[in-house]
This record gives structure tokens, sequence and C-alpha cells, in this order.
């Protein structure tokens, strides 16, 4: 099978796993690494509402600001301490990405793995817009480094940047 057959496929089975993870059709559920599927706990008597309770997101809740390398610079932090997915959990202030961009956000737990958190768009100058910033999940522990990538298979890495 050829190289790009393989990068194809993949990006099929990614974008299914993902559509399956967002279609919730009414179940609680907990979706990511370490986490648990748990399923809502209701009481319903006649003409009742349901309730559903589930436990609070898991993530690190600390504050962590990460500075740019060339081609980069600039900062981008990282404010946990809410404990859930809220507006400015992540602020982007960096210079030198491509114009006209969706930048990934990719936060690395350690040097072999990381996840994707979120998201931004860049204008035409290249600099981040601050409302199109999306967050998918709260990093899991403190990053030892962000990368900044493009959202194209694979993956054009825009620049790497480590704790201040």
């Amino acid at each position: 099978m050829s190289g790009v057959r393989i990068v194809a496929a993949a990006g099929v089975v990614v974008l299914g796993l993902t559509l399956a993870a967002c279609d919730n059709r009414g179940r609680s559920q907990i979706l990511g690494y370490g986490s648990t599927t748990t399923p809502a706990t209701t009481t319903r008597s006649p003409g009742a509402e349901v309730l559903t309770t589930l436990p609070p997101e898991t993530g690190y809740r600390g504050i962590e600001d990460f500075c740019a390398g060339a081609p980069l610079s600039g900062h981008v932090l990282y404010d946990g301490t809410a404990g859930q997915l809220v507006p400015r959990i992540l602020t982007a202030a960096v210079a030198g990405l491509p114009p006209d961009n969706l930048v990934y956000v990719d936060w690395s737990n350690d040097y072999i793995r990381g996840d994707i958190i979120g998201s931004f768009k860049t204008d035409s100058a290249g600099t981040p817009i601050p409302s199109s910033v999306n967050m998918g999940r709260l990093a899991e522990t403190r990053g030892v480094e962000m990368v900044l990538e493009s959202g194209s298979i694979p993956p054009t890495v825009f620049g790497r940047l480590e704790p201040c």
C-alpha cells in the first residue's frame, strides 16, 4: 500500500473515532486518557426532570507559561486553575506563525507523549486571533513543551515552546 493511501486511511480512522467520541446520543461520557465512562444515575418519577451528575473534569490545574524560540517569538500562557474549560484558559501571544492558518496546540507531557489540547486561528499577519481559541481538553500534567503545528497530515511543526 502506498504512503498516501496509508495516510488517507489513518485520516479516515481518526475522523471516525472523533465523530464516535462526539456522538453522545444521551449517554453521559467522559472521554480521554485515564478517564472512564460514567453512566448518569437518575431517579425518575412521572413528570420529573432527568438530572445528570458527572464527576469534575480532571486535568492539570496549574499555571504554566511557555516561551517561543526561533523562528517564533512570544509566549503561550496556560491557566487551568478554574479546573474546567472556560474562556481565556489559553492566551497565545506568538509572532511568526503562518498567516490565515489553523494552529493546533500539542501539549507534551514528556518528550514522547503529547495531546492536542486546543487550537486557534491566525490573521493575515500570522498573529493569533484571541476569539478563535478553542480548548478541547485540559492538559493532564505539567508540560515539558508545547508544540504548535498545522492540522494537515502529516502535520507541519510551526514551533516548539518550552516553559519560561
